[in-house]
């Protein structure tokens, strides 16, 4: 029993960093639509949604896993984006949002 909790911690912290990778991939791009990487942050972004979502397959999530995740993938965002120092200080305002965005494509939120 023990073993399955802690696949699921595991699975929960995944989760949780393919969804801050995909928010940061995204707020890169909308922080910057003209910019040589952006076309290539979009691409990427999807690309760690879709690896969020077979994550997402491998377990039933109740609502206290929700807000795991929620929390998880937020301190991992906060992570993401103060290392992107060339992204402008409106990026964390842009966070929250996106990052309700992604866990509502992969139904992680009503």
């Amino acid at each position: 029993m023990i073993l399955l909790k802690m696949g699921k911690n595991s699975n929960i912290k995944e989760l949780a960093r393919f969804v801050s990778l995909a928010v940061a991939h995204r707020i890169g791009k909308l922080m910057n639509p003209n910019a040589l990487y952006a076309e290539k942050y979009e691409k990427e972004s999807e690309n760690f949604m879709l690896l969020a979502q077979n994550v997402k397959l491998r377990e039933n999530w109740n609502i206290y896993d929700r807000e795991i995740i929620k929390k998880e993938a937020k301190n991992k965002t906060i992570s993401e984006l103060t290392a992107r120092k060339y992204l402008a200080n409106q990026k964390f305002s842009l966070m929250d949002e996106e990052i309700n965005k992604a866990l509502k494509l992969l139904e992680l939120v009503d």
